[in-house]
């Protein structure tokens, strides 16, 4: 079954997605946490 591969990468880049907006997420956070206003 080749359809198996197609699942995979697309959990893959869903993952990818996933990480980068909650790395982003994190980063912004930090960052105003860290700064004073």
């Amino acid at each position: 079954m080749h359809r198996t591969n197609s699942t995979v990468l697309g959990w893959r880049r869903f993952a990818l997605k996933v990480a980068g907006v909650w790395l982003g997420a994190s980063l912004v956070l930090v960052l105003e946490s860290g700064q004073p206003q």
